[in-house]
């Protein structure tokens, strides 16, 4: 029930947003009804439907247009502060807010492990200081996977700082509630410093991610640690790259190409992520992962996280948020592919681990659902793997292989530089303004030394 009343509250405080902003702070509590959590905001029932956002993303302020009201942030310690809270407090949205602790891998503790908690304690406390009365404040997270790295390190240290935080932040600002996120995958051993040592914290945030053979585990987890308290899904989405070397369908070719879903077969995963938190009494909120783009491992894949290309496009898996943000399909969905077979290179799939011989003519085809039924534009690049722009827009691929770029079917001329490359195709609806991709790795056999043989062609 509380997940319905939260989308009335989206289209009241995105009203009362455009109207006058309100002054000062906002009331966040959360209370149990019966064996149901909940979070209020100024006494009303407030479900968090949203996204986590980097600090650099530009199109967090169009969240309300899916239904979203809750943007979250990873810290507060950059001169962004400012205006991505006004700004979310300009278009409805509230911020789940992060306020940098370190984590282990960052190396900030080993010099003197002491001094540097300190340190660190006086400016988070700062920052909350300034902040406590804006408007668009929800809650203070205090770290972000600060455990990853520690490598068996006890970490009592860093468990009592976090709660000797969380008691000063109640002190100074009694209207927001405090949390701490952590990895989904901390077992319940590791995650016993926090239970017992981390009392003062209001609910936990989890970042989650969907595992082999779609399961997605959270709710368990809770479930085994004996968390008694609210929780809050905080990241989510498709498996984590990390993750895949150890898949028993090896997700990466031979020359360490990583094999990509689909946009319509992350969207699949976000729905079953979703579907599974919704009905989870003990949640009370779900940001996904990431509003934005994202690339993947060692930046080979373009848009492994993102939700969003670069010009502001949403793919497919934003439709199913908006479901769950507003309790219907938008309009009109993206466009789909299916899945990996659907798009194919000389007849054969990203799984085959596809090898050509320099400027040997190759390919390309795709089969796209279209629901929303409007005129499709198909854009192809191949691209050398790794290789990204400085303004975090995608590369524009190398010039003059495609012959007839803009059809479902091409043909096109692998590079002549021996190396590792990835075929794309992106498909476009101009219309709704949603897009849909896929890509295949691939491997241009020789010796890259031998570039001279081939006329030092590109």
């Amino acid at each position: 029930m509380k997940k319905f009343l939260s989308f009335i509250l989206i289209a009241m405080i995105a009203i009362g947003a455009s109207a006058q902003q309100k002054k000062g702070p906002r009331k966040v509590t959360i209370e149990k009804d019966g064996n149901e959590w909940m979070m209020k905001v100024d006494g009303k029932p407030f479900f968090v439907h949203g996204a986590s956002v980097y600090n650099s993303q530009p199109f967090f302020h169009k969240l309300p247009n899916y239904g979203a009201n809750t943007a979250r942030i990873f810290t507060l310690m950059n001169k962004d502060a400012d205006y991505l809270l006004n700004t979310m407090d300009k278009v409805g949205l509230m911020c789940h807010v992060g306020l940098g602790f370190a984590s282990i891998r960052s190396g900030f503790y080993k010099a003197d492990e002491a001094a540097a908690i300190a340190k660190q304690e006086g400016w988070i406390i700062e920052k909350v200081k300034k902040y406590k009365d804006h408007p668009a404040v929800l809650c203070w997270c205090i770290g972000n996977e600060f455990e990853i790295g520690h490598a068996g390190k006890p970490l009592t240290a860093q468990y009592e700082s976090i709660n000797r935080l969380a008691k000063k932040i109640h002190e100074i600002d009694p209207n927001h509630p405090v949390t701490l996120t952590i990895v989904d995958g901390m077992t319940p051993a590791k995650l016993k410093g926090i239970m017992e040592i981390c009392t003062d914290l209001d609910f936990l945030c989890i970042n989650g991610y969907i595992k082999e053979g779609n399961r997605f585990e959270i709710p368990k987890l809770i479930k085994e640690i004996g968390w008694e308290k609210a929780y809050m899904s905080t990241e989510l989405g498709p498996e984590g790259w990390w993750l895949h070397e150890r898949f028993s369908e090896n997700r990466y070719t031979d020359w360490g190409g990583v094999v990509d879903y689909t946009s319509t077969e992350k969207e699949d995963k976000y729905e079953y992520c979703m579907t599974t938190l919704y009905k989870d009494p003990a949640c009370i909120g779900v940001l996904t992962f990431l509003w934005g783009n994202q690339t993947g491992p060692r930046d080979e894949v373009l848009e492994w996280y993102g939700l969003l290309d670069p010009d502001g496009y949403t793919y497919g898996a934003v439709d199913v948020m908006q479901k769950y943000w507003t309790g219907h399909w938008p309009a009109a969905r993206a466009p789909r592919i299916e899945m990996r077979e659907d798009m194919t290179m000389n007849g054969k799939t990203a799984s085959n681990w596809i090898r050509v011989e320099p400027g040997s003519n190759n390919k390309a085809a795709v089969t796209v659902g279209n629901p929303a039924g409007v005129p499709l534009r198909y854009h192809w690049r191949v691209i050398p793997e790794r290789a990204r722009r400085a303004d975090n827009k995608f590369h524009d691929g190398i010039e003059g292989l495609i012959a007839n770029n803009g059809k479902t079917k091409i043909n096109f001329i692998a590079p002549y530089k021996p190396g590792a490359y990835r075929l794309y195709v992106h498909v476009y609806d101009d219309v709704n303004k949603k897009a849909a991709y896929a890509s295949i790795p691939f491997y241009v056999n020789g010796n890259a030394d031998d570039l001279e043989d081939y006329g030092g062609r590109p």
